[in-house]
């Protein structure tokens, strides 16, 4: 009898660093707007599409969204933000290559259980819709630099203490005891994969094309 040969899929985008001790039943939140990191270097690539589109104000602000952007979060690490602020954060997970998909599969690897979440309430700005409509570019698994995945016992208490603080936060959904990843888009329900290569790695030179070049 011949044994199957198994099969082992290689990870083209980097992990992102999860902390804390996050448990089934806990609200998934993100604090921030997805994709600043992502659609600012994709207008970086591309000014004059942008520019045949788009009125110049919007590629300028386009060329901020990351570095300039006084709404980004740039923690050091997930636990920069699980101090004890009253929100009863379980635990934090820094989104960035392979986009805010990556980021969920990442914190549900690392709760060892599975979660919900509906794509229709993860935030994204004006801009970064706009560029990657442009681009023909997913900006969920575009690179999510500057926003923060939580997990909290009371997502819409965390939402508010942390509102108060000038972060803003959404609920996104919740991890639960199965293993499944479940994604909602109105009445559409689709299992998130392994994660995929981040949408820029199409769009880059080849000499840039590495995980780490993504992060910067």
């Amino acid at each position: 009898m011949i044994a199957a040969k198994k099969t082992f899929r290689v990870r083209k985008c980097a992990k992102a660093p999860c902390a804390g001790t996050p448990a089934p039943g806990d609200s998934i939140l993100i604090a921030g707007s997805c994709g600043l990191m992502g659609a600012e270097k994709l207008a970086e690539l591309y000014p004059d599409r942008v520019r045949e589109h788009f009125p110049e104000k919007i590629l300028e602000r386009c060329l901020k969204l990351y570095s300039g952007s006084d709404g980004r979060l740039s923690p050091e690490s997930p636990e920069d933000f699980l101090t004890d602020r009253g929100a009863g954060l379980t635990a934090a997970c820094v989104p960035g290559d392979g986009g805010i998909l990556a980021a969920l599969w990442d914190l549900s690897e690392y709760a060892g259980c599975g979660f919900e979440a509906d794509l229709r309430r993860i935030p994204l700005r004006q801009e970064v819709t706009e560029v990657c409509e442009l681009l023909d570019v997913n900006p969920y698994r575009l690179n999510a630099g500057g926003c923060v995945l939580f997990t909290a016992s009371n997502g819409d208490r965390a939402a508010a203490v942390l509102g108060r603080e000038g972060i803003p936060c959404s609920v996104i959904g919740w991890l639960d005891r199965t293993k499944a990843k479940k994604l909602h888009s109105g009445e559409i329900l689709t299992y998130l994969d392994f994660p995929a290569p981040d949408e820029l790695l199409a769009h880059l030179p080849a000499q840039e094309k590495t995980t780490e070049d993504l992060s910067q």
